[in-house]
Protein backbone atom coordinates (compact mmCIF):
# COMPACT_ATOMS: atom_id res chain seq x y z
CA UNK A 1 0.00 0.00 0.00
CA UNK A 2 0.75 3.99 -0.34
CA UNK A 3 -0.51 6.89 1.37
CA UNK A 4 -1.19 10.16 -0.59
CA UNK A 5 -1.17 13.68 1.89
CA UNK A 6 -4.04 15.51 0.75
CA UNK A 7 -3.99 19.25 2.14
CA UNK A 8 -7.43 21.50 2.29
CA UNK A 9 -7.92 24.61 3.30
CA UNK A 10 -10.48 25.57 5.78
CA UNK A 11 -11.98 29.26 5.14
CA UNK A 12 -13.31 29.23 8.69
CA UNK A 13 -14.02 27.40 12.11
CA UNK A 14 -17.37 25.51 10.19
CA UNK A 15 -15.23 23.72 7.86
CA UNK A 16 -12.03 23.71 10.18
CA UNK A 17 -14.07 20.83 12.29
CA UNK A 18 -15.62 19.39 9.49
CA UNK A 19 -12.50 18.28 7.79
CA UNK A 20 -10.66 17.36 11.36
CA UNK A 21 -13.91 15.36 12.51
CA UNK A 22 -13.64 13.73 8.94
CA UNK A 23 -10.13 12.86 9.44
CA UNK A 24 -10.29 11.37 12.65
CA UNK A 25 -13.29 8.79 11.27
CA UNK A 26 -11.23 7.93 8.63
CA UNK A 27 -8.33 6.93 10.93
CA UNK A 28 -10.23 6.16 13.50
CA UNK A 29 -11.51 3.33 10.25
CA UNK A 30 -7.99 2.12 9.25
CA UNK A 31 -8.68 1.06 5.81
CA UNK A 32 -12.40 -0.19 6.73
CA UNK A 33 -15.09 1.16 4.75
CA UNK A 34 -17.07 4.26 6.01
CA UNK A 35 -20.78 5.79 5.11
CA UNK A 36 -21.90 9.24 6.17
CA UNK A 37 -25.22 8.38 6.52
CA UNK A 38 -26.42 11.40 7.58
CA UNK A 39 -25.30 14.83 7.36
CA UNK A 40 -27.10 18.60 6.24
CA UNK A 41 -26.84 22.30 6.29
CA UNK A 42 -30.13 24.72 5.96
CA UNK A 43 -30.88 24.85 2.71
CA UNK A 44 -31.86 28.60 2.47
CA UNK A 45 -31.16 30.16 -0.57
CA UNK A 46 -28.98 32.98 1.29
CA UNK A 47 -26.80 30.23 3.24
CA UNK A 48 -24.00 30.62 0.57
CA UNK A 49 -21.53 29.79 3.60
CA UNK A 50 -23.23 26.56 3.81
CA UNK A 51 -23.16 26.19 0.99
CA UNK A 52 -18.80 25.94 0.56
CA UNK A 53 -19.38 24.00 3.89
CA UNK A 54 -20.87 20.95 2.37
CA UNK A 55 -19.18 21.62 -0.75
CA UNK A 56 -15.82 20.81 1.22
CA UNK A 57 -17.37 17.78 3.31
CA UNK A 58 -18.33 15.91 -0.64
CA UNK A 59 -15.11 16.93 -1.79
CA UNK A 60 -13.23 14.86 0.75
CA UNK A 61 -15.73 11.99 0.56
CA UNK A 62 -15.35 11.90 -2.87
CA UNK A 63 -11.47 11.87 -2.59
CA UNK A 64 -11.43 9.44 0.07
CA UNK A 65 -14.23 7.04 -0.77
CA UNK A 66 -16.95 7.49 2.30
CA UNK A 67 -20.01 7.04 0.95
CA UNK A 68 -22.94 9.44 2.32
CA UNK A 69 -26.53 10.39 2.60
CA UNK A 70 -27.68 13.80 2.81
CA UNK A 71 -30.35 14.66 5.18
CA UNK A 72 -33.04 14.66 3.61
CA UNK A 73 -35.94 14.90 1.34
CA UNK A 74 -38.73 13.44 2.33
CA UNK A 75 -42.56 14.25 3.99
CA UNK A 76 -44.27 15.30 7.08
CA UNK A 77 -42.30 18.23 7.73
CA UNK A 78 -43.03 21.98 8.82
CA UNK A 79 -42.89 24.12 5.71
CA UNK A 80 -40.14 26.01 7.31
CA UNK A 81 -38.08 22.96 8.46
CA UNK A 82 -34.56 24.58 7.42
CA UNK A 83 -32.86 20.52 6.51
CA UNK A 84 -35.10 20.14 3.10
CA UNK A 85 -33.86 19.57 0.17
CA UNK A 86 -36.93 20.33 -1.84
CA UNK A 87 -35.77 23.99 -1.94
CA UNK A 88 -34.35 25.65 -4.47
CA UNK A 89 -30.93 27.22 -3.71
CA UNK A 90 -26.99 27.52 -3.19
CA UNK A 91 -26.85 24.65 -0.88
CA UNK A 92 -29.37 22.35 -2.92
CA UNK A 93 -27.48 23.14 -5.76
CA UNK A 94 -24.14 21.69 -4.39
CA UNK A 95 -25.63 18.91 -3.15
CA UNK A 96 -27.37 17.71 -6.46
CA UNK A 97 -24.58 18.02 -8.06
CA UNK A 98 -22.13 16.62 -5.68
CA UNK A 99 -24.12 13.73 -5.54
CA UNK A 100 -23.39 13.08 -9.38
CA UNK A 101 -19.73 12.67 -8.58
CA UNK A 102 -19.02 8.77 -8.72
CA UNK A 103 -15.64 8.75 -6.78
CA UNK A 104 -18.28 7.66 -3.83
CA UNK A 105 -21.53 6.45 -3.26
CA UNK A 106 -23.58 9.10 -2.88
CA UNK A 107 -27.17 8.49 -1.77
CA UNK A 108 -30.14 10.61 -0.33
CA UNK A 109 -32.23 10.37 3.21
CA UNK A 110 -35.89 10.02 2.39
CA UNK A 111 -37.68 10.97 5.74
CA UNK A 112 -41.54 9.99 6.48
CA UNK A 113 -41.27 6.18 7.67
CA UNK A 114 -39.85 6.98 11.12
CA UNK A 115 -42.89 9.84 12.19
CA UNK A 116 -46.13 9.10 13.98
CA UNK A 117 -45.20 6.32 16.31
CA UNK A 118 -44.69 7.25 19.56
CA UNK A 119 -45.05 6.51 22.95
CA UNK A 120 -47.80 8.12 24.51
CA UNK A 121 -49.90 8.88 20.93
CA UNK A 122 -51.79 5.75 21.10
CA UNK A 123 -55.16 6.47 20.81
CA UNK A 124 -55.02 9.93 20.57
CA UNK A 125 -53.05 10.30 17.79
CA UNK A 126 -53.59 7.13 15.88
CA UNK A 127 -50.66 5.53 14.04
CA UNK A 128 -52.31 5.77 10.41
CA UNK A 129 -50.45 5.56 7.08
CA UNK A 130 -50.80 8.80 4.90
CA UNK A 131 -52.05 10.43 7.78
CA UNK A 132 -48.99 11.13 10.58
CA UNK A 133 -46.41 8.99 8.62
CA UNK A 134 -45.90 7.96 4.64
CA UNK A 135 -43.08 6.91 2.46
CA UNK A 136 -43.14 9.35 -0.47
CA UNK A 137 -46.39 11.13 0.61
CA UNK A 138 -45.92 14.38 1.40
CA UNK A 139 -48.01 15.30 4.53
CA UNK A 140 -47.39 18.70 5.98
CA UNK A 141 -47.65 18.29 10.13
CA UNK A 142 -50.65 20.86 10.24
CA UNK A 143 -52.49 18.18 7.92
CA UNK A 144 -53.22 21.02 5.56
CA UNK A 145 -51.38 20.17 2.83
CA UNK A 146 -51.14 17.22 1.03
CA UNK A 147 -49.50 16.52 -1.91
CA UNK A 148 -48.89 13.71 -4.54
CA UNK A 149 -45.77 11.62 -4.30
CA UNK A 150 -44.43 11.82 -7.58
CA UNK A 151 -42.58 15.44 -7.14
CA UNK A 152 -40.35 13.47 -4.61
CA UNK A 153 -40.14 10.25 -6.71
CA UNK A 154 -39.33 12.26 -9.73
CA UNK A 155 -36.73 14.75 -7.82
CA UNK A 156 -34.80 11.68 -6.56
CA UNK A 157 -34.52 9.53 -9.11
CA UNK A 158 -33.60 12.40 -10.77
CA UNK A 159 -30.65 13.50 -8.59
CA UNK A 160 -29.64 10.37 -7.01
CA UNK A 161 -28.98 6.92 -7.76
CA UNK A 162 -29.49 5.37 -4.29
CA UNK A 163 -31.87 6.82 -1.06
CA UNK A 164 -31.71 5.97 2.55
CA UNK A 165 -35.32 5.21 3.62
CA UNK A 166 -36.07 5.19 7.38
CA UNK A 167 -38.56 2.64 8.51
CA UNK A 168 -39.75 1.90 12.22
CA UNK A 169 -39.78 -1.88 14.11
CA UNK A 170 -42.97 -1.56 15.56
CA UNK A 171 -44.20 -1.34 11.81
CA UNK A 172 -42.77 -3.83 10.14
CA UNK A 173 -42.06 -6.24 12.86
CA UNK A 174 -44.27 -8.05 15.07
CA UNK A 175 -42.61 -6.47 18.32
CA UNK A 176 -44.00 -9.72 20.23
CA UNK A 177 -41.92 -12.31 18.36
CA UNK A 178 -40.40 -10.36 15.64
CA UNK A 179 -41.74 -11.82 12.68
CA UNK A 180 -42.59 -9.52 9.57
CA UNK A 181 -46.07 -7.27 9.69
CA UNK A 182 -47.43 -8.68 6.83
CA UNK A 183 -50.01 -5.81 6.53
CA UNK A 184 -47.29 -2.45 7.17
CA UNK A 185 -44.61 -4.29 5.25
CA UNK A 186 -47.16 -4.33 2.21
CA UNK A 187 -46.15 -0.49 1.84
CA UNK A 188 -42.38 -1.31 1.96
CA UNK A 189 -42.66 -3.43 -0.95
CA UNK A 190 -44.53 -0.95 -3.37
CA UNK A 191 -41.58 1.50 -2.36
CA UNK A 192 -39.33 -1.32 -3.51
CA UNK A 193 -41.22 -1.96 -6.38
CA UNK A 194 -41.11 1.87 -7.54
CA UNK A 195 -37.16 2.16 -6.60
CA UNK A 196 -36.70 -1.14 -8.73
CA UNK A 197 -39.01 0.88 -11.97
CA UNK A 198 -36.84 4.08 -11.09
CA UNK A 199 -33.59 2.43 -11.04
CA UNK A 200 -32.64 3.30 -7.25
CA UNK A 201 -31.32 1.14 -5.17
CA UNK A 202 -32.15 1.46 -1.03
CA UNK A 203 -30.59 1.50 2.16
CA UNK A 204 -32.42 0.09 4.99
CA UNK A 205 -32.69 1.85 7.98
CA UNK A 206 -34.24 1.05 11.37
CA UNK A 207 -35.24 4.39 12.41
CA UNK A 208 -35.58 3.26 16.54
CA UNK A 209 -32.63 5.01 18.05
CA UNK A 210 -31.95 1.37 19.72
CA UNK A 211 -35.94 1.86 21.40
CA UNK A 212 -39.58 0.12 20.88
CA UNK A 213 -42.80 0.96 21.72
CA UNK A 214 -44.62 -1.84 23.02
CA UNK A 215 -47.80 -1.31 24.61
CA UNK A 216 -47.26 1.95 24.14
CA UNK A 217 -44.74 2.10 26.34
CA UNK A 218 -41.22 2.84 25.77
CA UNK A 219 -38.33 0.20 25.91
CA UNK A 220 -34.46 0.68 25.41
CA UNK A 221 -32.68 -2.43 23.79
CA UNK A 222 -31.62 -5.18 26.08
CA UNK A 223 -34.41 -4.19 28.71
CA UNK A 224 -38.42 -5.11 29.35
CA UNK A 225 -39.95 -5.84 26.41
CA UNK A 226 -36.72 -5.20 23.91
CA UNK A 227 -34.59 -8.29 24.92
CA UNK A 228 -32.01 -8.42 22.01
CA UNK A 229 -33.13 -11.33 20.98
CA UNK A 230 -36.10 -9.61 19.69
CA UNK A 231 -34.28 -7.63 18.17
CA UNK A 232 -32.03 -9.74 16.50
CA UNK A 233 -35.54 -11.49 15.31
CA UNK A 234 -36.78 -8.20 13.92
CA UNK A 235 -33.62 -7.91 11.49
CA UNK A 236 -33.65 -11.70 10.50
CA UNK A 237 -37.42 -10.87 9.08
CA UNK A 238 -36.18 -7.70 7.67
CA UNK A 239 -33.18 -9.35 5.96
CA UNK A 240 -35.57 -12.09 4.31
CA UNK A 241 -37.40 -9.28 3.27
CA UNK A 242 -34.64 -7.51 1.61
CA UNK A 243 -33.91 -10.92 0.03
CA UNK A 244 -36.98 -10.67 -2.31
CA UNK A 245 -35.53 -7.19 -3.54
CA UNK A 246 -31.54 -8.18 -3.93
CA UNK A 247 -31.54 -6.06 -6.67
CA UNK A 248 -32.94 -2.82 -4.78
CA UNK A 249 -31.49 -3.34 -1.12
CA UNK A 250 -27.87 -3.10 -1.39
CA UNK A 251 -27.80 -2.08 2.11
CA UNK A 252 -29.27 -2.99 5.85
CA UNK A 253 -28.35 -0.57 8.22
CA UNK A 254 -28.77 -2.06 12.21
CA UNK A 255 -30.36 0.60 13.93
CA UNK A 256 -30.20 4.82 13.55
CA UNK A 257 -28.63 6.59 16.27
CA UNK A 258 -28.93 4.33 18.84
CA UNK A 259 -28.42 6.31 21.58
CA UNK A 260 -30.62 4.23 24.23
CA UNK A 261 -27.88 1.62 23.28
CA UNK A 262 -24.95 3.33 24.00
CA UNK A 263 -24.13 5.82 26.82
CA UNK A 264 -21.99 6.71 29.23
CA UNK A 265 -24.54 5.41 31.67
CA UNK A 266 -25.42 1.85 29.74
CA UNK A 267 -21.79 0.86 29.07
CA UNK A 268 -21.69 -1.82 31.91
CA UNK A 269 -25.87 -2.95 30.37
CA UNK A 270 -24.93 -3.67 26.97
CA UNK A 271 -22.25 -4.58 25.25
CA UNK A 272 -22.62 -2.40 21.51
CA UNK A 273 -20.43 -4.21 19.51
CA UNK A 274 -21.26 -7.62 20.76
CA UNK A 275 -24.85 -6.39 19.86
CA UNK A 276 -24.06 -5.36 16.42
CA UNK A 277 -21.25 -8.65 15.58
CA UNK A 278 -24.65 -10.29 16.20
CA UNK A 279 -26.87 -8.90 14.10
CA UNK A 280 -24.34 -9.15 10.64
CA UNK A 281 -24.08 -12.59 11.94
CA UNK A 282 -27.93 -13.02 11.92
CA UNK A 283 -27.70 -11.19 8.58
CA UNK A 284 -25.48 -12.94 6.84
CA UNK A 285 -26.73 -16.52 8.15
CA UNK A 286 -29.73 -15.32 6.31
CA UNK A 287 -28.30 -15.50 3.18
CA UNK A 288 -27.57 -11.58 2.71
CA UNK A 289 -24.76 -10.62 0.41
CA UNK A 290 -25.07 -7.17 0.30
CA UNK A 291 -23.74 -3.60 2.30
CA UNK A 292 -24.56 -3.69 6.28
CA UNK A 293 -24.25 -0.40 7.71
CA UNK A 294 -23.11 -0.64 11.40
CA UNK A 295 -23.83 2.18 13.14
CA UNK A 296 -21.05 3.37 15.95
CA UNK A 297 -23.46 4.20 18.59
CA UNK A 298 -25.09 7.06 20.50
CA UNK A 299 -26.01 9.65 18.17
CA UNK A 300 -22.92 8.64 15.90
CA UNK A 301 -20.93 11.22 15.95
CA UNK A 302 -17.35 11.14 14.70
CA UNK A 303 -16.11 13.52 17.86
CA UNK A 304 -17.51 10.61 20.02
CA UNK A 305 -15.31 7.56 18.65
CA UNK A 306 -12.30 7.72 21.01
CA UNK A 307 -14.24 7.11 23.78
CA UNK A 308 -16.96 4.57 22.04
CA UNK A 309 -14.15 2.47 20.71
CA UNK A 310 -10.93 3.67 21.06
CA UNK A 311 -9.37 0.02 19.47
CA UNK A 312 -10.74 0.82 16.18
CA UNK A 313 -13.12 -1.38 13.88
CA UNK A 314 -15.02 -4.43 15.36
CA UNK A 315 -17.03 -6.07 13.30
CA UNK A 316 -15.79 -9.91 11.97
CA UNK A 317 -17.00 -9.89 8.66
CA UNK A 318 -18.50 -13.61 8.37
CA UNK A 319 -19.15 -13.47 4.83
CA UNK A 320 -15.97 -13.61 2.40
CA UNK A 321 -15.53 -10.65 0.46
CA UNK A 322 -18.10 -9.12 2.22
CA UNK A 323 -19.19 -5.43 3.02
CA UNK A 324 -19.59 -3.75 6.38
CA UNK A 325 -19.81 0.03 6.56
CA UNK A 326 -19.25 2.04 9.92
CA UNK A 327 -22.06 4.83 9.56
CA UNK A 328 -20.88 8.40 11.63
CA UNK A 329 -23.49 11.26 11.71
CA UNK A 330 -22.81 14.64 11.13
CA UNK A 331 -23.96 18.13 11.71
CA UNK A 332 -22.13 21.09 11.67
CA UNK A 333 -23.62 23.99 14.34
CA UNK A 334 -21.66 23.69 17.90
CA UNK A 335 -23.18 21.13 19.93
CA UNK A 336 -23.81 18.87 16.90
CA UNK A 337 -27.85 18.37 17.02
CA UNK A 338 -28.69 19.93 13.83
CA UNK A 339 -30.24 22.14 14.94
CA UNK A 340 -29.40 25.59 13.50
CA UNK A 341 -31.26 27.89 15.84
CA UNK A 342 -28.07 30.43 15.41
CA UNK A 343 -26.80 31.90 12.67
CA UNK A 344 -23.87 30.94 10.97
CA UNK A 345 -21.83 33.36 12.11
CA UNK A 346 -22.66 32.78 15.58
CA UNK A 347 -22.10 29.36 15.53
CA UNK A 348 -18.49 29.98 13.90
CA UNK A 349 -17.26 32.29 16.55
CA UNK A 350 -18.45 30.05 19.35
CA UNK A 351 -16.24 27.12 17.15
CA UNK A 352 -13.26 29.58 16.77
CA UNK A 353 -13.95 29.78 21.00
CA UNK A 354 -13.38 25.99 21.24
CA UNK A 355 -10.22 25.95 19.35
CA UNK A 356 -11.26 25.55 15.55
CA UNK A 357 -9.29 28.32 13.76
CA UNK A 358 -9.14 28.66 9.56
CA UNK A 359 -6.33 27.16 8.07
CA UNK A 360 -4.49 24.33 6.15
CA UNK A 361 -5.83 20.75 7.49
CA UNK A 362 -3.41 17.67 5.90
CA UNK A 363 -5.27 13.98 5.63
CA UNK A 364 -3.48 11.06 4.46
CA UNK A 365 -5.24 8.76 1.94
CA UNK A 366 -4.13 5.41 2.28
CA UNK A 367 -3.83 3.32 -1.59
Amino acid sequence: MSAREVLFVAQDAHQRRALEELKLAYEWADGEKIILSEFGVPTAENHIQYAALIDVVYRVANIFGIATAIWAEGAHWYDDYALRLEVEGSVTDIVRSMSSHDDAMHCVSVAGGEFGFQAGAVPKNPDIYKHNWSYFYHVDRNDQKRLDDEGMWERVSKHWPCMRLPIRLERVTNVQDGSLNTDESRYLRLVFERARHEGLTVILDPHNYAELVVGDVLHKIGEGAFPVSLYLEMMKSLTMLAQEYSDVVTMIGLMNEPKAAYDEQRLQKLDWEDVTQQAVGVIRAAGYVGCIEVPIGNWQGPHDLPWMHPDGPWIEETLEGGCVYYGIHQYYNPNHSGYYDATYADDEAELRQKGFKPGIVSMTRVE
